[in-house]
């Protein structure tokens, strides 16, 4: 269904995600998810929110963008992100953001004061190497004794494909808000969770006819750009499939061949994935798909992209 079709937006676009959460005059959202999702563990009252661009110490480093950074009143530094499909480098540009907002406190002088930094990142899919479950909490531990180092630092994943099917089903107050989140713009104003009364709150922050002219235009953006990113990414990963069979096949037909041929299949294996990003690379140009997504998807650089995309 297109975006104009529907009566709230959808909340995973980088648009919904930001107005929901980002913005000063619907904080208490924010809180109220906050406190949702520490159960008590932690309670707040007020939030300010900070310059999403954090510019590096170092002008030639790397700046850091977040969809929503906060502090709350009791001195907890929120870093909120949305991520909508899975990449290489998801698990270090997750580290990357959080020990930037460590860096970030800094000051002359040998004072180590460190306010906790917890960074809360919503997926929409299920995290590799990590328990199948709705939300995973990483904090730093001793390896072999599991004694906590310190949880002034933790990243939070939440799963949005663990979100229970129905509405129903979802017997807490973070239940219900990632329940819509995930599915707020499949709904009307005939809906259970519309009717209840209970999020009216989220229901007005969603809701179509609320958003301004350029609002439209700019959440329509949004979600192409969400559709294009998701299609890439699909396509990349279907390439890069049935090029793994490929490469498995020819392998194992050279398994037993002398040792000293090793070196050469090793090389000849890297220029056939060179050649294969390439190939992804332009079959997504052709398909009108950004270059700065395409760049993410196949691995090359985007200088790389805009040669390929000047010689179509």
């Amino acid at each position: 269904m297109k975006p104009d079709e529907t009566t709230f937006i959808d909340l995973r676009t980088d648009f919904g995600f930001k107005r929901l959460f980002g913005t000063a005059s619907r904080s208490h959202i924010l809180i109220r998810f906050i406190n949702a999702l520490f159960e008590g563990r932690m309670v707040i009252t007020d939030v300010t929110f900070h310059d999403k661009e954090m510019l590096p110490q170092d002008p030639a480093g790397k700046r850091t963008i977040y969809d929503v950074y906060c502090t709350t009143d009791t001195n907890q530094h929120f870093i909120l992100e949305m991520q909508m499909a899975d990449s290489a480098n998801f698990p270090k540009r997750v580290l990357f953001y959080t020990a930037a907002a460590v860096v970030a406190q800094g000051q002359k002088g040998y004072d180590y004061a460190l306010d906790p930094i917890y960074t809360v990142i919503f997926t929409n899919f299920n995290l590799k190497h990590m328990s199948k479950r709705l939300v995973n909490e990483v904090v730093l531990k001793e390896r072999d004794s599991d004694i906590i180092y310190s949880e002034d630092l933790q990243i939070i994943f939440i799963s949005l494909p663990m979100v229970k099917k129905q509405w129903r089903e979802c017997t807490t107050e973070l239940e219900r808000i990632l329940y819509l989140i995930k599915n707020i713009h499949t709904m009307d104003k005939k809906s259970e969770p519309y009717r209840s009364g209970d999020y009216s709150d989220f229901f007005e922050a969603s809701e179509r006819r609320n958003l301004a002219c350029e609002e439209r235009v700019e959440y329509s953006r949004s979600y192409y750009k969400m559709i294009d990113d998701r299609a890439a990414l699909e396509f990349s990963r279907k390439e890069g499939f049935e090029t793994g069979r490929i490469e498995g096949r020819a392998e194992g037909r050279a398994e037993g061949r002398e040792e000293g041929r090793e070196e050469g299949r090793a090389e000849g294996r890297e220029e056939g994935r060179e050649e294969e990003k390439h190939k992804i690379a332009y079959n997504l140009l052709k398909l009108n798909i950004d270059p700065n997504t395409i760049a993410q998807a196949s691995g090359l650089d985007l200088a790389t992209i805009e040669r390929l995309q000047h010689n179509l």
